[in-house]
């Protein structure tokens, strides 16, 4: 089984931001800026993959699907335990800047002191 990126992969001898590449339309592009250059908090994942190639990049998915369909990460969406699909996995991760990640930790330290002071107020109110 190949690799989604395999079929619009570039050789191992041409960087990523210069691979054959189809600009998503109405959506905003993760990776690249307008100019098609790789975004800053992303290029050192980009030329990673770069040196990875197509055949590093497919051994990687190759061996991420076979670790899920070995370990039982299934779905079933047609209501047939006798026909699951193995759970699909994007080998390439969503890179954030610093400044989204904080903002997403604000959050996340605001919903557990919410949760914390919903826990202690219920347990002080059920105490006795």
């Amino acid at each position: 089984m190949r690799s989604p990126l395999a079929k619009n992969s570039a050789p191992e001898t041409q960087p990523v931001p210069n691979a054959p590449y189809v600009k998503p339309e109405a959506a905003f592009d993760e990776a690249f800026d307008e100019g098609r250059q790789p975004r800053a908090h992303w290029q050192q994942l980009l030329e990673h993959i770069g040196r990875l190639g197509a055949d590093g990049m497919d051994d990687r998915y190759r061996r991420a699907q076979r670790i899920l369909r070995d370990d039982g990460a299934t779905y079933d969406l047609n209501n047939d335990p006798l026909s699951p699909s193995v759970w699909s996995l994007d080998i390439i991760p969503n890179v954030i800047t610093s400044a989204e990640w904080a903002f997403i930790e604000r959050g996340w330290r605001s919903v557990r002191h919410c949760s914390n002071l919903s826990t202690a107020t219920y347990t002080v109110n059920n105490s006795c």
